[in-house]
């Protein structure tokens, strides 16, 4: 192949390879090139924000853990925020911080668990999050 034919992409050889980056990226890539066929990449890796609230009587809280495919554990943060409409809604004074935002940057694949003290576990993966497959209140 020949300098100016690679150039001119000439017989260029065909690359099916999965595109790769972050889900934002790979949609302005995609915008500029008027939406083009792809093949996404089995690890596409989104940033998820969820927000929560959980209640129980007392202190007890829940233990938020999301896992990688591969099992690992993956990075997340989970804040509690102030609720002062659950504490009079539940006429608790130790209800002052039932509500939840959990960041984590994972593919749909990664499994969100979440356990209660008294060691109820629930586990969805993202993507079913997304799709709005969310526990139910009777699950924990």
């Amino acid at each position: 192949m020949t300098a100016v034919e690679f150039l001119l992409l000439i017989n260029a050889p065909l690359q099916f390879d999965p595109s790769h980056g972050t889900e934002a990226q790979l949609a302005t890539v995609r915008r500029f090139l008027n939406f083009p066929m792809f093949t996404p990449s089995p690890a596409v890796v989104s940033k998820y924000r969820m927000s929560a609230w959980y209640y129980r009587k007392g202190r007890n809280w829940i233990v938020a853990t999301v896992r990688n495919v591969d099992g690992t554990l993956a990075q997340a943060k989970m804040d509690r925020n102030s609720s002062p409409d659950l504490q009079s809604t539940f006429k608790d004074a130790d209800a002052s911080e039932q509500r939840i935002i959990l960041d984590t940057p994972c593919a749909d694949k990664c499994i969100l668990e979440i356990e209660t003290p008294e060691g109820q576990k629930v586990e969805r993966t993202l993507g079913e999050i997304r799709a709005g497959k969310v526990a139910d209140t009777g699950e924990l």
